[in-house]
Parts: C-alpha cells; sequence; structure tokens
C-alpha cells in the first residue's frame, strides 16, 4: 500500500445523516422539521427545530425499539396539541438523509422509520415523547391467515 492511500484511508469519516422528522396527529395536524437546518427534500420544506432521538437500535432477537424523542418547544408552540391529548396517537415518521446525497442532488439513499406516540412523558420547555412502532401496541392483534386449498394446493387435511 502507497503512502497516499494510507493517507486516504485514516482520512475517511462517516458521513452525517440529516434527520427528518414528520408528524400527523389523529385530527390532521401535520410539522415537518429537521434536526439541523430547515431544508426542502423532495418538494416538502421541513424546519428546523432541535430535538434529540435516543434509543433507536436494530435488533437481531427482534427486540422492539421504544425510543425516546425529546423536541425542544419554544414558545409553547406545541402546548396546546400536548395539553389536549392530540400529540397522543400521533404518527411520526423519521427520514434519514445523507448530507452528501441531498447536497449532491443526484440519487439519494433514505431510511425511513415509522413509530406512534404512545405516551407523552413531559411537557416544558422541551417535550419529551415516548414512541413505539406501529406494530407495537396492547392486546395488539393481526388478523390470522388462513392456509387452504385451492389457494395452496399443498395443504391437505
Amino acid at each position: 500500500m502507497s503512502s497516499t492511500q494510507i493517507l486516504q484511508a485514516l482520512d475517511l469519516k462517516q458521513d452525517e445523516f440529516l434527520l427528518l422528522f414528520t408528524v400527523v396527529t389523529p385530527t390532521g395536524f401535520i410539522s415537518r422539521f429537521c434536526s439541523k437546518y430547515p431544508v426542502t427534500f423532495m418538494g416538502v420544506d421541513y424546519e428546523f427545530l432541535p430535538n434529540k432521538i435516543s434509543g433507536i437500535h436494530d435488533s437481531a432477537t427482534e427486540e422492539l425499539s421504544r425510543p425516546s424523542w425529546e423536541i425542544q418547544n419554544p414558545h409553547g408552540m406545541f402546548n396546546k396539541i400536548a395539553i389536549s391529548g392530540e400529540l397522543e396517537g400521533a404518527v411520526v415518521d423519521l427520514i434519514r438523509v445523507r448530507e452528501s446525497d441531498l447536497s449532491s442532488g443526484g440519487y439519494v439513499e433514505t431510511r425511513l422509520d415509522k413509530w406512534r406516540v404512545y405516551r407523552l412523558v413531559s411537557v416544558n420547555t422541551v417535550l419529551q415523547l415516548e414512541l413505539r412502532k406501529i406494530s407495537d401496541f396492547p392486546k395488539g392483534k393481526f388478523p390470522v391467515r388462513g392456509y387452504y386449498p385451492p389457494d395452496f394446493r399443498s395443504v391437505t387435511f
């Protein structure tokens, strides 16, 4: 390996991701914001609002992640919908986009996560929310799929 290749390898750094959030309440109120700065992605404007999300993980044992999300609440802008209970049950979409992909204007690789606001932990200068996957809810059952002939010819009784 040449010294130039070694220097290039040592100079590698991880791409920074922009976190784009869309919150849709059950009554239809939509709020979109970005974690770093105002941005337009796929024709949709995302305003800057400081926030921190923790507890996101992918598990090989199929353990569900239940992230905690803290959103700045400047001048109490979310107080009305938070106190009225409108925020509980809201759907939160998180789109992760590489900043380099966004600035190049070409192909954009994204990752989408979707959660439901399970519980409002606190309302103050910071909103703290507990999120759960859409399929992670108490007493939730998925419809049973029947495997019967003629759709499944290999099944016999």
